[in-house]
């Protein structure tokens, strides 16, 4: 899962956990996913930022799995949660997401 907030700065966790029953990771810190700290790549950063412009977000989560064939978005959250993401980043998300609405708003 990614959040931005906001979009020109990127946060990223990475799911590190599998549903045996399905073979499909589970990418979702909700269904057990654990968050990990991650530096980005280029390629996944801009593709992060692009889909979350495309859709017309400012502030968005998008979650990506990384795949062999490359990196692919799975979903672009217009409300992302982010306690999976706080549990491994020293940055006030909360904090920071209401400085940017607040000098957006201005």
């Amino acid at each position: 899962g990614l959040l931005a907030p906001p979009v020109e700065s990127l946060i990223l966790y990475k799911a590190n956990c599998f549903n045996i029953s399905s073979i499909l990771p589970i990418v979702n810190v909700s269904l057990g996913a654990k968050a990990k700290s991650i530096k980005l790549n280029e390629e996944i950063e801009n593709l992060a930022l692009k889909a979350a412009k495309t859709i017309g977000c400012k502030v968005a989560g998008v979650d990506i799995l990384e795949k062999p064939e490359g990196p692919v978005i799975i979903e672009i959250n217009s409300q992302p949660g982010w306690s999976g993401l706080q549990s491994v980043t020293p940055v006030n998300i909360a904090e920071e997401i209401v400085k940017y609405i607040i000098t957006e708003l201005k």
